[in-house]
């Protein structure tokens, strides 16, 4: 069974014991807070409130198989030879859900920035995400999207786009487009610029497409937060 548990939720400022006797985290205390609040696997719910970064954190490991070359073989050839072996990898994934009233022109590509710079930013920046084999995953859903970003979701594979590790930019129509690491030069395409961080990934959907991420279940759970049927 899941572990379920709630956890602090994140300031951008401090880290502290607000008023209320709850403790408060900040986003530069990412290593201190996953130390004592992540150690294990479990589903984690962040305290109702103003809060910085994710609703919902899910801390699972897995094993995966990993290859090595060896430089001679047995028997002594001089060829590489191939080794798999398993090891334990953790995936770190944050639900960021952003309800946002009827009147609002819609969640945008800045507020797609700055909510990654709530999770995916001090969490890789902070976690040595590669020496502990650590894979960081943002998922963003929300009930409306601006213009900007649905036009680009409805160009995806479904109501969804993936950022992988990276740099995005976009040009004056505000469409992203990826520029493989070492950034390429990004002619007419500096308007707004997003950097995906390496070991990390950001997924960008519609609550109708959230259940291809995670259970049925469980999505049917959130989507009560939306209001959706």
């Amino acid at each position: 069974m899941p572990r379920f548990k709630y956890i602090p939720t994140f300031n951008s400022a401090i880290s502290a014991v607000c008023s209320s006797g709850k403790e408060v985290y900040s986003v530069n205390a990412c290593k201190a807070f996953y130390g004592k609040y992540l150690s294990e696997d479990g589903i984690f719910f962040v305290d109702q409130g103003s809060h910085c970064g994710p609703s919902i954190i899910i801390r699972v490991t897995v094993n995966c198989l990993s290859s090595s070359d060896e430089e001679d073989s047995p028997s002594g050839s001089g060829e590489l030879e191939t080794h798999a072996t398993t090891e334990k990898r953790t995936y770190l994934i944050g639900i960021s859900l952003k309800c946002l009233p009827g009147s609002s022109p819609g969640f945008n590509l800045n507020m797609l920035k700055e909510e990654i710079g709530r999770f995916v930013y001090p969490v890789s920046s902070q976690l040595q995400l590669k020496e502990n084999n650590l894979r960081v995953i943002q998922l963003i859903v929300s009930n409306k999207y601006s213009a900007d970003i649905s036009e680009q979701l409805s160009h995806a594979n479904g109501d969804y786009r993936v950022l992988d590790h990276g740099i995005y930019a976009s040009s004056y129509i505000r469409r992203l487009k990826y520029f493989k690491p070492p950034a390429e030069p990004m002619e007419g395409c500096n308007r707004y610029r997003l950097t995906i961080p390496a070991n990390c990934q950001v997924v960008v959907c519609s609550t109708e497409t959230l259940k291809y991420f995670l259970d049925t279940s469980f999505t049917d759970n959130l989507m009560q937060v939306f209001n959706v049927n």
